[in-house]
């Protein structure tokens, strides 16, 4: 026994000490993972709000340039029409093209009351389903020139209108 060293068994004590320490540090990582998880939650719903924002923002960008956009383009459509109705003959000629042409007999040719009708009436619903606040109050449809046909039936998306 001189000089030998005899290996000690822990006693109960000393692995008690031991358990209680693993259990404390298990304990420990477990909170620090816990709140380490909830910032990363935290955060990544932070980051997910802050990339809707952006997303939303570049979005609605868009769509208003995409509006002024086609704004733009139907005004410049428009006013082709306008002008292409001007040299066309402008309203004497579309009158003419409405009542059409009166041969020397007193037969009328080439009348276009029907489609005429038709165009109004359209444009008539496309301005009353506009919005109120773009619409313009009062809409009055003044025709000159036009002699009534007892034949005219118009019909606008299978409904008649007299």
């Amino acid at each position: 026994m001189s000089g030998e060293m005899i290996p000690i068994k822990p006693s109960w004590r000393i692995k008690n000490i031991e358990k209680a320490r693993e259990a404390k540090r298990k304990k420990f990582l477990d909170e620090k993972t816990k709140q380490i998880e909830e910032k990363i939650d935290g955060l990544s719903k932070e980051v997910d709000k802050h990339i809707d924002e952006s997303i939303n923002k570049t979005v609605k960008e868009k769509v208003n340039a995409l509006m002024t956009d086609i704004k733009s383009a139907s005004n410049l459509v428009k006013q082709a029409f306008i002008d292409a109705f001007e040299k066309s003959g402008g309203i004497d000629e579309l009158v003419s093209w409405i009542t059409g042409y009166t041969t020397e007999d007193g037969r009328i040719i080439n009348s276009n009351r029907k489609e005429y009708y038709k165009l109004l009436i359209g444009l008539l619903k496309a301005e009353m389903s506009r919005p109120e606040q773009e619409q313009k109050q009062g809409v009055v449809v003044n025709i000159i020139g036009l002699s009534r046909e007892q034949d005219v039936k118009v019909e606008v998306d299978g409904e008649k209108v007299e």
